[in-house]
């Protein structure tokens, strides 16, 4: 393990898997404690904006998932299971046993898996502009994914860096609250660029097994719970939110003129939503 001060919030790293080593930035010093899990392309510094909003209320333990940050790499046969499973090693490493749980994107399915490992360690759960069933609509083209040799040659393109980059364009609801300059730098490491392509292209050829437990996972929360979705998300339609919190038996709560990344957008609201969620305000 090592530790340093790094601005407001301290870094740990801990070995989570055999010979895999998660990090973390830790912040606040309350007695309660809640988790933040960011989406692909991302990494810890996706909650830049709503840790501070919050590291008053909970001690926030907000990890980069393997393959991301300063993580270490996944392995190309692991998926959202191991990240929860490392992400709980992480907590157990931390000495913290119960936490309020946030997923946004790819940390969605990584949620659900913890809530399925480990529901009693689960004080509630928000889930946001995520993934959780294995009929989600997949656009045409990226139907390819599951072509051999071709799938490969087209992901490549579209998750280089300036394909990625095309992707802030598309999905970005409010281009003025998270500029484009700010997320150029989720792109800076060539390791994350490769986990988003590598996890997203093993999502689209296996969304049917991979989502399995997952999709049965969101029925059984019995937690207080909440889904947060932007009205102009294009690649999880606010219909696909809807469907969640209906099968979730979770309150919805639309961000208007937000589009997929929550947190750099809306970072107040969503701080409000969760600090009500965690005082009891809005859940089921």
């Amino acid at each position: 393990m090592s530790r340093n001060q790094a601005g407001s919030g301290t870094v740990v790293s801990h070995e989570t898997l055999p010979g895999q080593f998660m990090t973390a930035s830790v912040h606040g010093s309350s007695e309660r404690a809640a988790v933040l899990l960011h989406g692909l392309p991302g990494d810890r510094d996706t909650w830049a904006k709503v840790a501070p909003l919050l590291s008053a209320h909970r001690r926030l333990v907000i990890p980069d998932l393997l393959g991301f940050g300063s993580s270490d790499a996944l392995r190309p046969d692991q998926h959202a299971e191991q990240e929860a499973r490392a992400v709980l090693a992480l907590l157990d490493a931390l000495g913290i046993d119960r936490v309020d749980l946030v997923g946004h994107d790819f940390g969605g399915p990584t949620a659900l898996w913890m809530w399925r490992l480990a529901p009693g360690r689960i004080a509630s759960l928000a889930l946001l502009a995520t993934n959780a069933f294995r009929d989600t609509p997949i656009p045409g083209f990226l139907k390819l994914a599951r072509v051999p040799v071709v799938g490969d040659a087209l992901f490549h393109v579209l998750f280089s860096r300036p394909g990625l980059l095309m992707m802030w364009l598309q999905a970005t609801g409010d281009r003025a609250a998270y500029p484009l300059r700010e997320y150029r730098r989720i792109l800076r490491s060539s390791v994350g660029v490769r986990s988003t392509r590598e996890v997203f292209l093993r999502s689209l050829r296996m969304l049917e097994r991979l989502y399995v437990e997952v999709e049965q996972a969101v029925g059984t929360v019995t937690v207080p719970r909440l889904v947060i979705w932007g009205d102009l998300d294009p690649f999880f339609a606010l219909r696909e939110g809807e469907r969640l919190a209906r099968q979730m038996n979770a309150p919805l709560q639309v961000l208007s003129g937000c589009g997929h990344f929550l947190p750099q957008e809306r970072p107040a609201e969503v701080a409000a939503l969760l600090h009500r969620l965690w005082g009891g305000g809005l859940a089921t």
